[in-house]
């Protein structure tokens, strides 16, 4: 790293922040599966001042405990020196990506995901119909009960992980409220959200009209960004943040995301001191219904159901904003 680099100065005085309490390591799950001092947040910190510093060579092992980094934020939960942990690993990990770019088929993969296919909606509608096609043929079914994908053992995994999908993603632009229009809002549909977890967003739509608010879903909108930001490629999240957030400047509405993980990403997009205003602001769909009492005058139907809830890193450390997710359940009659 170059030690003169104004970005340099910037990031050591936020790296120094650190007070090495170590508060920080039981909430962070890779030092709770290694107990290692370099898989936790503090030691994190230590190995990125010593390599912003230039007093460790930038080395495999090195990449590797950063690499290693959920980037859950857990740790800026609890600490009480106020640490921007995810600002500091974003940026570390960029500025590894711009000096010594990853090399191998793994790396050459990665690249591919991002940089060819998680921006191009037309790639990411390709890839939703073949998966559709892989699980309505029947295929899906006899590779889980065969053993074909036994020499393969991370595409056997992945296998496991896609869960039914619904039937395709065509969004029209304008879903009119069904009632007294209360308001206007724009609904982000993501990349993977947009072919993985169509029914949340058909969902989503439904009860916004149904509550009174018109549903803009712009095509023009691309991937947020976020898993660009957080593996070091730079250049593509800045892409991504700009034309979002031009187009929904266009909007002035109040925009909509129901993952947590794209929320977050929207709402930390960055606020430059020559940037146009921003004329929109981001809103979790539960944050939204709540803050908003939309269910004012509705009644729910009882439903006598013990339902599991998964608060995601995202949601809890980042927006801080899990509450609302039971405050909507609480309305609903035992």
């Amino acid at each position: 790293m170059n030690a003169d680099n104004p970005i340099t100065s910037k990031i050591t005085q936020e790296l120094d922040r650190c007070v090495s309490c170590g508060l920080c390591l039981p909430h962070c799950p890779t030092y709770q599966l290694t107990h290692r001092e370099a898989e936790s947040p503090r030691g994190r910190i230590s190995l990125m001042s010593a390599l912003w510093r230039d007093k460790l060579p930038l080395n495999t092992n090195l990449e590797q405990h950063l690499d290693n980094c959920l980037a859950c934020r857990a740790c800026e939960s609890v600490c009480p020196s106020g640490v921007p942990y995810g600002h500091l690993i974003d940026t570390t990990r960029q500025a590894i990506e711009a000096q010594q770019p990853p090399t191998g088929g793994r790396a050459r993969l990665r690249r591919l995901l991002l940089t060819r296919l998680a921006p191009s909606k037309a790639a990411l509608t390709l890839i939703g119909i073949l998966l559709r096609l892989y699980q309505w043929t029947g295929l899906q079914w006899l590779v889980t009960h065969t053993s074909l994908l036994k020499p393969w053992p991370l595409l056997a995994r992945l296998n496991g992980y896609l869960l039914p999908l619904s039937r395709l993603p065509w969004w029209r632009p304008y879903y009119a409220p069904t009632r007294t229009t209360q308001g206007e809002v724009l609904l982000f549909t993501g990349c993977i959200t947009a072919q993985i977890d169509t029914q949340t967003l058909r969902d989503t739509i439904q009860l916004l009209t149904r509550v009174g608010y018109g549903v803009t879903v712009p095509p023009q909108q691309r991937c947020c960004g976020a898993l660009h930001q957080h593996n070091g490629d730079i250049d593509t999240a800045t892409s991504l943040i700009s034309r979002n957030s031009a187009l929904f400047n266009q909007h002035k509405k109040t925009v909509i995301s129901t993952a947590s993980g794209c929320t977050a990403m929207l709402h930390d997009y960055p606020h430059e001191a020559d940037a146009p205003p921003r004329l929109w602001q981001a809103a979790d769909i539960c944050q939204f219904l709540s803050e908003h009492n939309v269910f004012q005058g509705h009644t729910f139907r009882p439903l006598k159901e013990r339902v599991i809830v998964h608060e995601p890193c995202s949601l809890r450390h980042l927006l801080h904003q899990q509450q609302h997710v039971y405050t909507l359940l609480n309305k609903i009659p035992d």
